[in-house]
């Protein structure tokens, strides 16, 4: 439904497109040990690390459907364990 004057052009460099759709695992081979939780989503713990170790998840493909917001803060708190982890295998 369109509501006559709405409409609006904004100039920007970049644009992310957030449609709220549900995750695709159907790339994943069957045997890969990445557990997948309800809602065809990746399994995670509270660091945000999957299932498998070194490989890390957020944003849509753990909760499923959300806001952008919502999505780049999960991202933001994955990207800390990510740094964490590799300190860690620094040390």
């Amino acid at each position: 439904m369109v509501i006559e004057g709405t409409e609006f052009s904004v100039e920007a460099d970049s644009i992310i497109v957030a449609v709220g759709q549900g995750p695709d695992l159907s790339w994943l081979p069957g045997d890969y040990p990445l557990g997948v939780a309800e809602g065809n989503t990746l399994a995670i713990n509270e660091e945000f690390a999957t299932t498998f170790e070194g490989i890390f998840a957020a944003g849509d493909v753990v909760t499923g459907p959300s806001s952008v917001v919502e999505a780049m803060a999960s991202g933001k708190k994955a990207a800390q364990s990510v740094h964490r982890f590799l300190m860690d295998r620094r040390a």
